[in-house]
């Protein structure tokens, strides 16, 4: 048997700086022409956001012309990418498809269930600096220190009225 294609150095980028390693020859002929080859480029001239991926400035564009192509055929809006449709359809679905083995909270969408399964292996890189609580996504974190903002607002109210 030959396992000569499951060995990545067989397509290993030939850029000197790069080396980077692929599993087939279709995904390093797409890193080359992504990142190394100079290809034609695509600039916006509303904001001068600049890429070398056609359907990426095509969606990037409507961004400022505001056109939305793509309809949800059940509730009538309208988006400006088929990927923003796709995502939007599962929020018609009634039950939520994507379960959490960790701890049985149900998803409607897939990604969501990603991101969630992260808080259960990773440790809370987001710590508090004011009390060192530490949180797992910069989200609970934000919402940690509205809390000492609204202790610090609810202290300095009572020092206000004691000095009056």
């Amino acid at each position: 048997m030959d396992h000569r294609n499951d060995n990545r150095e067989d397509y290993r980028c030939p850029f000197k700086k790069c080396q980077k390693q692929f599993k087939n020859p279709k995904r390093l002929s797409d890193h080359k022409r992504r990142y190394h080859i100079i290809s034609e480029s695509y600039i916006c001239e509303y904001c001068g956001y600049r890429t070398r991926m056609h359907c990426n400035f095509i969606v990037h564009r409507r961004q400022h012309t505001g056109e939305k192509p793509y309809c949800c055929e059940i509730c009538g809006l309208s988006f400006a990418s088929r990927y923003q449709l796709t995502t939007h359809k599962d929020t018609h679905t009634p039950h939520r498809q994507y379960l959490c083995n960790e701890c049985n909270m149900s998803f409607k969408q897939k990604k969501t269930l990603l991101h969630h399964k992260s808080l259960h292996t990773q440790k809370g890189k987001h710590v508090c600096h004011l009390c060192n609580a530490s949180f797992k996504q910069s989200s609970g974190l934000s919402q940690h220190k509205r809390s000492h903002k609204a202790q610090i607002k609810r202290s300095t109210s009572i020092i206000t009225i004691i000095k009056t």
